[in-house]
């Protein structure tokens, strides 16, 4: 991790990355050595974004407590005070440049010159596989930390321009022992517990992990639509991934299936077990993952 604070740090604005509820990201550049991070800020106006000053310190405490090579670094965090009173904060993270995991993945369906379309193909599915591990890696770090990520989905994945994998957006995470009184995550991608009873662990973290490897495998969403948040019952996908793309090996459907499974009991004991079924998958391919 780099040693710097924002108080020390002299940047440049390079652009902005995007904007989120209450805050926005921007590309920045140090002076004296062309280090770029990602700065993440907010302002407070009024009593209503006092949620999303603690959201950010929330995301700062999260990062503090991660460490590794698939998840975004936190660096530092500024609170920024006029006469005594908070006016803003600012998050200082890596910066992951690439693209989100769903929009490197329909690139890789592309036609190949000198290839077939089954070897292009295979060839895609066995880089899903070694992303995917990555990935479960990540997830196995974070909950061996107590941490549960409560939004992974595909816009929350950066593939880089070295073809690493990034988890990113620690905004929504839960830290084992906290309260959690309000829905989280993206309904697409939402564990039906996380609808019905408020419920964010590392088996809807799992769900949500098998809906994103769903929408990366298939190209649709398995959660359809989502209900009233009041009635857990979501309306899913009949179509498992093998029955979408035949190349799709089974081992890697069942695993999907089982991480989509409706009662939490049902999924993958744990994020360590997915991970190594998906290294074993991705071996018998031909490759090795890292992570």
């Amino acid at each position: 991790m780099p040693d710097v604070k924002l108080a020390d740090l002299k940047f440049t604005v390079v652009k902005e990355l995007g904007r989120g509820a209450g805050s926005v990201v921007k590309l920045i550049k140090e002076v004296d050595t062309g280090r770029r991070f990602a700065l993440k800020s907010v302002e407070r106006r009024s009593e209503e974004d006092e949620i999303y000053l603690n959201q950010l310190e929330h995301e700062f405490e999260v990062l503090r407590r991660l460490d590794h090579q698939a998840i975004i670094k936190g660096y530092d965090l500024r609170i920024r005070k006029s006469w005594m009173k908070t006016v803003g904060a600012d998050l200082l993270m890596e910066y992951a440049d690439g693209v989100m995991f769903d929009e490197y993945a329909e690139a890789l369906r592309e036609p190949v010159a000198g290839k077939s379309p089954k070897e292009v193909a295979f060839k895609r599915i066995r880089r899903l596989v070694i992303l995917f591990a990555n990935l479960a890696a990540a997830l196995s770090h974070m909950h061996r930390r107590g941490i549960s990520h409560g939004d992974l989905k595909p816009g929350n994945v950066v593939i880089t321009v070295d073809k690493k994998l990034k988890l990113i957006d620690f905004g929504t995470a839960w830290i084992a022992g906290e309260d959690k009184n309000r829905v989280q995550g993206t309904p697409e991608y939402m564990a039906p517990e996380q609808a019905g009873e408020r419920v964010v662990n590392p088996a809807t973290d799992l769900y949500n992990f098998g809906a994103t490897m769903y929408k990366i495998l298939v190209g649709e969403p398995f959660n359809i639509s989502m209900p009233h948040p009041d009635y857990p019952t979501m309306y899913r996908s009949k179509t498992t991934p093998r029955q979408a793309d035949p190349m799709i090996p089974r081992e890697l459907n069942d695993l999907v299936m089982a991480c989509l499974a409706h009662k939490p009991r049902e999924r993958p004991e744990s994020a360590h077990q997915v991970q190594l079924a998906l290294v074993a998958l991705a071996e018998t391919m031909g490759v090795t993952p890292g992570g």
